[in-house]
């Protein structure tokens, strides 16, 4: 059963002066019942970048999703797995691929306010393998 579908946005900046805008569009995917433990969805995530060391641009759809698994039943604490890539062919500017993995374990502050740390691999496909992102972090996430 598909679920209602989401929608996010986002940026990324590191110390390089990269800056990435990302949009997500993702669908739930089972049964709307709150006392699950596991949810999945699928869809896709647009990303905008302005790689500064290379003064290059890139723009490219990526395709993946999120599982996410509870560790209580009221759904305050989770690990969320996170997979996007995004082929040659939906990619544009001067990379071949772009690939974006991360890992986060996440508490609910109060309704709309979670707080995470986790670990994230960002890499950008250009003539050379360029890490965009491969560490850990910590931060929030506000949800309207």
């Amino acid at each position: 059963e598909i679920g209602p579908t989401e929608m996010r946005a986002g940026f990324f900046y590191n110390e390089d002066g990269d800056l990435i805008g990302m949009g997500d569009l993702l669908m739930n995917v089972g049964d709307e019942e709150d006392a699950r433990r596991f949810e999945l969805r699928f869809g896709t995530r647009l990303y905008g970048a302005f790689l500064a060391p290379e003064d290059e641009d890139v723009f490219s759809i990526g395709i993946g999703g999120e599982a996410e698994y509870f560790f209580n039943q009221a759904r305050t604490v989770s690990a969320k797995l996170g997979l996007f890539y995004s082929p040659d062919i939906v990619t544009f500017g001067s990379a071949d691929n772009v690939k974006d993995v991360s890992l986060r374990l996440m508490a609910q502050m109060r309704d709309g306010t979670d707080v995470f740390v986790g670990f994230r691999v960002f890499e950008v496909d250009l003539p050379i393998d360029r890490e965009v992102d491969d560490n850990v972090h910590v931060g929030f996430r506000r949800s309207f």
